[in-house]
């Protein structure tokens, strides 16, 4: 049946919807589902905030275990050398370009010449390489090194400007290796190649 075309523009009862000029037996409703797009927002919070909790869990379990990561392994290479081996976990940050990155093991390296325990401005191997200044303290009874080392962030002929090393702290000696003499030997060739 048709209905009155003067009705056409007004409001039909039940959810709003503009009346069709022809009556069917199935209509549609206008009306939209207001809470379809909050239901999403809230959907996506939550997910959100389920995400960062679980990075935050992360980082912060990989903290408590921090040192189990950082220590020193000494290698005693006779001649009044040593070196020491650092293994420090770092905070990487959230993400990267290859995504989360976390906590990550970082590892340094310094030759130490002479008796000590105290050792001015070492030769440090840096990560990223560069030029490092300070202190390195052996303390053999104990097992344990202490790194004061600063970075050089200074351009060369400019003022000397420098920042905290961020591995400096006290390291256990996790484990020392003497080295035999053709380690020696092969040890010290290397070392001296590399210095000139």
């Amino acid at each position: 049946m048709w209905r009155d075309l003067r009705a056409a523009n007004k409001r039909d009862a039940g959810k709003g919807g503009i009346p069709p000029m022809l009556h069917t037996a199935h209509g549609w409703p206008a009306l939209p589902d207001h809470g379809r797009w909050a239901g999403n927002m809230r959907l996506f919070g939550t997910t959100i905030l389920l995400a960062f909790g679980l990075l935050t869990s992360t980082g912060c379990m990989s903290s408590r275990n921090a040192r189990e990561h950082n220590y020193v392994i000494l290698h005693e290479v006779g001649r009044g050398y040593s070196e020491l081996i650092f293994s420090r976990r770092e905070w990487g940050g959230f993400w990267g370009p290859e995504g989360y990155i976390g906590f990550r093991d970082v590892g340094y390296s310094a030759i130490l010449s002479g008796a000590g325990p105290l050792y001015t401005n070492p030769f440090f191997n840096d990560n990223p390489p560069g030029r490092c200044i300070g202190t390195i303290t052996m303390n053999r009874e104990q097992s344990r090194v202490t790194l004061s080392m600063s970075r050089v962030v200074s351009k060369p002929g400019a003022p000397e400007r420098t920042h905290a090393h961020p591995a400096n702290g006290t390291y256990p000696i996790k484990s020392v290796i003497i080295f035999t003499p053709r380690q020696q030997e092969a040890w010290l060739k290397d070392w001296t190649g590399s210095r000139k």
